[in-house]
């Protein structure tokens, strides 16, 4: 064995192959720790295979074992990697986390030992495909949802499956990524769920064939980085004009949700021609979510009306020490005029227990199901932060994982 270890960079802990066990484990204790939070993995599969290439003979074979909790932010390295792999017939076997469910990103919990203020480093853990295939909009902000996936990670999977290799998924839950457990799911009931692990190059290629994947990803790519406006002062001289202009863009962002909701009606026949059950999952869960979130946009405007036709008064005001603000969430309560919205609830309910019926035990139908419990309404609760006064200073003390 040899011990190799990455980060930005690349260092030989021990370089020389050997059987000796306790060279290996003085080795492995030795590895250091990269602050820098980057992770070169594709670039260091590559450099480790060119490295030891030289020793490579009939009787003589390279094994790569790589031990990570992330995707790597080289990825778009990936083919290199994998034609130095299958060139010189080194398996990849890989030990690691699944990726989010359509998601690039996760967050680990950190407290600060100092102030004890509670930070969220992110990593990048996904996504399980070539490029997103799920909206990246929860109907208010940016998912926040972290979902496990069922695969590995596209980059590592297409290493380890065109290499011969395996991706080993840690079955365990991570203590830093509090309430986001690492649920599994069975290959059985994923088995014609599985990504494309196909070179990025020939992905989008079939998907801008195909006009109904390409109309999925149209959507995907405009809603990308919609968010509503979900934190208004308290005091009325300044929450009124904040309220009555967020107001307005309900009605802007519900004209899209129309739109979309129709260009996605049109492809229903497409819908059932696509070959792959994946995509067909795809467009069954993202039209349940178009028309949920057209209620929300309901929901939204009538929430804005409410603040900003009688504006509450908080149970406690700001100071020079305490931050106080109107949050907006995700709520079960209906706000808006139920002649306008009744119809769209029965709708959007019945569309995301169509997905739990056909996806069953499935990332899809978890999500889906997730979507119904916390409601298709908006609201709003009082918020409070009183940062610690080492905060700001204490920000670049937080590892880069």
């Amino acid at each position: 064995h040899s011990i190799v270890g990455f980060g930005k960079d690349l260092h030989f802990e021990l370089e020389k192959p050997t059987q000796d066990i306790d060279q290996i484990s003085r080795a492995i204790d030795r590895l250091k720790i990269d602050d820098s939070g980057i992770e070169s993995t594709m670039h260091a599969v590559h450099e480790v295979i060119a490295h030891y290439s030289g020793i490579i003979n009939k009787d003589r074979k390279l094994l790569i074992v790589l031990v990570t909790d992330e995707s790597g932010d080289d990825g778009s390295y990936v083919e290199e990697a994998r034609q130095a792999a299958v060139n010189r017939g080194v398996p990849i076997y890989v030990i690691g986390r699944q990726a989010l469910f359509g998601l690039e990103r996760a967050h680990l919990r950190y407290v600060d030992p100092v102030s004890k203020e509670v930070f969220w480093p992110a990593i990048r853990r996904g996504p399980e495909t070539a490029d997103l295939e799920v909206l990246q909009w929860d109907g208010l902000t940016n998912r926040q949802d972290e979902h496990p996936s069922g695969f590995a990670p596209y980059e590592l999977a297409r290493l380890a499956k065109d290499t011969g290799g395996i991706y080993f998924i840690l079955p365990s839950e991570e203590e830093m990524r509090v309430h986001r457990q690492e649920k599994a799911y069975s290959i059985q009931s994923m088995k014609e769920l599985v990504p494309d692990y196909g070179p990025r190059g020939d992905y989008v290629a079939k998907r801008e064939h195909s006009e109904f994947r390409r109309t999925l990803h149209d959507i995907i790519a405009t809603i990308q980085g919609t968010s509503y406006k979900t934190g208004f002062p308290v005091a009325p001289a300044e929450l009124v004009p904040a309220a009555t202009e967020a107001g307005l863009t309900s009605n802007v962002r519900l004209n899209i949700l129309m739109d979309m909701e129709k260009r996605l009606e049109s492809l229903r026949k497409l819908r059932d021609l696509e070959p792959d059950k994946r995509w067909q999952a795809h467009y069954d869960y993202m039209l349940a979510q178009i028309v949920a979130y057209q209620i929300k946009a309901y929901e939204y405007g009538a929430v804005m009306s409410e603040l900003a036709r009688k504006p509450p008064k908080p149970g406690r005001m700001p100071g020079p020490q305490l931050s106080v603000w109107w949050q907006i969430h995700h709520a079960r309560e209906p706000k808006a005029p139920k002649e306008k919205t009744a119809k769209k609830y029965a709708e959007a309910e019945r569309l995301f227990k169509l997905v739990i019926e056909r996806y069953p035990r499935t990332p899809w139908a978890d999500l889906a199901q997730a979507e119904i419990n916390r409601g298709f309404s908006v609201g709003y609760h009082e918020a409070h932060d009183s940062p610690h006064p080492l905060r700001a200073a204490r920000e670049k003390f937080v590892p880069k994982y």
